[in-house]
């Protein structure tokens, strides 16, 4: 298993964004963790299985909130699993 972290609040990250997305709900931060594994179980021609799994997490900036200063922050998150298909 191969693990990979990513991370827009680390010194060397950020997020860009096009126009509209920063007008209507900024990405403010993200983060993401991705494992790639390769199973034991092959496919029907001999590859072995591939999948991917990860999680991912964006906060996303609204409107001004109304019980305090700042914008409201709203995580939106994501979780997946691929698998690679074989080769034809």
């Amino acid at each position: 298993m191969t693990q990979l972290k990513v991370d827009s609040a680390l010194a060397s990250g950020g997020v860009n964004n096009i126009p509209f997305i920063t007008r209507q709900a900024n990405a403010a931060e993200v983060s993401a963790i991705f494992w790639i594994y390769e199973l034991k179980e092959k496919h029907p021609n001999g590859e072995p299985k591939m999948l991917l799994q990860y999680t991912q997490t964006v906060l996303l900036e609204f409107f001004e909130s109304p019980t305090g200063p700042g914008l409201i922050k709203w995580p939106h998150v994501s979780i997946n699993t691929l698998e690679k298909q074989p080769s034809k």
